[in-house]
């Protein structure tokens, strides 16, 4: 009995035990609710601020929406209404607290949206989800603002500070807001808006220019809208079928005064015209063929072109600017003739029909002839020399067969370019009972005392040969094996046993050995001349080596090394077992060479 009456007396003191337990877990779970709720009215009682942005469409933006930087919620939109006299609407949002920079001058508003163009896809996750603003945050020291105008278009996000310009039309042929400012085809920019000015009368575009201070907004800038083009002097703009109009851009003065408004131009400028070239002027009676763009041909070839035609001041004759490329301006001299030889000549006669045309795009857009004589050709002519420009051709003209040497722009004035020749060593060898064919090509210089420079690879004997091996130049046919060799280095030169008559050998006088890297040309013809400046060269127990960066031409083997300082040639480039060397001139060849005046 003892035991029994026990256990009541257990549980009443378990019972006293498990209440204050229970009593102390009350206690942590109100205290718990008690702090949930301080941090709400906390956050309640102290909200971010509140802004009000103006826009001239909503898109359908509504309470609740967010507002967004880079893909966080910063804000959220909490009324939308209409703007008194149906100016448009104003977006109330409600920062929060850790946003609170947003609100400073500078800061631009958008609603992100869906967009198809076609030049982008912008605003595609808005297509399923709800539609945001997104803002482009202003300078961090700008004053603290409450009202802002939102921006119509999307804007690219960019990371630092913007210039904002203004450029004038008459024409806005077809640029959107949200299409690119593009220098050389990369954005620089984009268009933000675009309104009539207040007379009507002219078209402003406004861009913002990523970057401040932007190179594209100093004096003698020039903006044109890029769009497609197609006349009979030119085809241009045709990536805007795809990609859409864009506000093209040419940068002035670089260290000029900044300035934020332009007047556009409404055609695009003609190509920048490089250094070096010569400009002249050529006078008509009418203006038979002369149009911007076309093309100066002398011997068929293009030299220069028509950069602007316009009436003298007195209006009694067509004027003409004529540029002449940098090479080929040492072919205009006093008596140098200029025709027009546009389109073609029809004549019926008693022996038939007879139609002369230069060329298919002679007739289709016409072209500029010249010409100069071989005897009493005149001095050189400078900027702005004065020519008559002819309707047809006389028919001496184009007998006229002078020699004049080309040269390039970046040489020093009066010294021509060098004429290599294409060589070809060819010869055969028996493989499996059968005869098979080889061929080796490349460039040769002819020099002045009967000699042939080429690179050592390509005169190397192959002892698989059969029946010798053979030379074939400026259409002759030489064997090697009668050809006395000297080989230096890399380069071979080669006893010849005469000169043709229709090459222009290179005075063995111009032949240099340099003693460090320097700015040199490499070229073969063809090919305009291209520039390698020392400091990408070195130089490795006495030869050179050219930075992998550097490209070659296809056509590598021999190909000229030309001193930009003098127009001396240095040496040529050798490729052996497919690895470009950068052959030089040997000691050698200098000595034994005739002594001749430089150039």
């Amino acid at each position: 009995m003892s035991d029994s009456s026990s256990i009541p007396e257990t549980r009443i003191e378990s019972s006293r035990v498990a209440s204050p337990r229970r009593s102390l877990m009350w206690l942590v779970t109100f205290i718990c609710i008690l702090i949930a709720l301080l941090l709400s009215f906390g956050q309640f009682w102290e909200p971010g601020s509140m802004i009000r942005i103006t826009f001239k469409q909503g898109h359908g933006l509504k309470p609740g929406d967010r507002l967004r930087y880079r893909g966080i919620d910063v804000g959220e939109v909490e009324r939308v209404e209409i703007r008194p006299e149906l100016e448009g609407i104003r977006v109330h949002v409600r920062l929060e607290s850790a946003a609170e920079d947003l609100a400073r001058e500078g800061s631009q508003f958008w609603i992100v949206r869906p967009q198809l163009r076609l030049n982008q896809l912008a605003g595609l996750e808005t297509v399923v989800g709800a539609k945001y603003l997104a803002v482009q945050p202003g300078p961090g020291d700008g004053p603290y603002l409450r009202n802002f105008t939102g921006v119509e278009m999307p804007l690219a996000l960019v990371d630092e500070e913007t210039t904002q310009i203004a450029v004038y039309f008459r024409q806005g042929y077809g640029l959107s807001v949200g299409d690119p400012v593009r220098f050389r085809g990369i954005g620089v920019g984009e268009v933000v808006s675009i309104e009539l000015d207040k007379n009507l009368q002219r078209v402003k575009v406004t861009a913002r220019l990523f970057q401040h201070p932007s190179p594209f907004a100093r004096p003698g800038t020039q903006y044109w809208i890029e769009r497609p083009q197609l006349s009979v002097t030119e085809v241009r703009g045709l990536e805007t079928l795809v990609g859409g109009q864009y506000l093209a851009v040419q940068p002035g003065v670089a260290d000029g005064p900044e300035i934020l408004s332009f007047e556009g131009l409404e055609q695009s400028p003609v190509g920048l015209l490089p250094e070096g070239g010569l400009e002249v002027v050529l006078e008509g009676e009418r203006r038979h063929g002369l149009r911007v763009g076309v093309p100066i041909e002398y011997r068929g070839v293009v030299v220069g072109k028509i950069v602007s035609v316009s009436l003298a001041g007195d209006s009694t004759r067509v004027e003409a600017r004529a540029w002449i490329e940098p090479a080929y301006r040492s072919l205009v001299c006093e008596q140098t003739r200029f025709w027009n030889q546009s389109g073609f000549d029809l004549s019926i006669g008693l022996t038939g029909i007879k139609l002369d045309a230069e060329a298919l795009s002679s007739i289709a857009m016409g072209s500029i002839g010249m010409a100069t004589p071989e005897k009493d050709p005149g001095d050189a002519v400078h900027t702005g020399f004065r020519f008559r420009f002819f309707a047809k051709p006389d028919d001496s003209w184009l007998k006229w067969s002078p020699r004049i040497a080309v040269g390039s722009h970046l040489l020093p004035e009066g010294v021509s370019l060098p004429d290599p020749q294409r060589a070809s060593v060819s010869w055969q060898i028996r493989r499996l009972g059968f005869r098979s064919s080889r061929q080796r090509l490349g460039w040769v210089l002819w020099l002045d005392d009967e000699r042939l420079l080429g690179p050592r690879e390509l005169f190397e004997p192959d002892a698989a040969a059969i029946e010798g091996m053979g030379l074939e130049v400026m259409g002759l046919r030489y064997s090697l094996t009668d050809l006395p060799a000297d080989q230096q280095g890399d380069l071979s030169i080669l006893d010849m046993p005469e000169t043709p008559e229709d090459i222009i050998p290179f005075p063995s006088s111009r032949l240099r050995v340099p003693t460090e890297p320097e700015d040199v040309l490499m070229f073969i013809p063809g090919n305009e001349p291209f520039p390698i400046v020392a400091s990408r060269i070195t130089q490795v127990e006495g030869q050179w080596v050219l930075a992998p960066s550097i490209p070659v031409p296809p056509d590598k083997q021999g190909a000229l090394l030309i001193a930009v300082k003098d127009g001396a040639i240095l040496g040529m480039v050798s490729v052996i077992e497919d690895e470009v060397h950068l052959a030089l001139i040997h000691e050698a060849w200098i000595s034994n060479s005739p002594e001749t005046s430089k150039p």
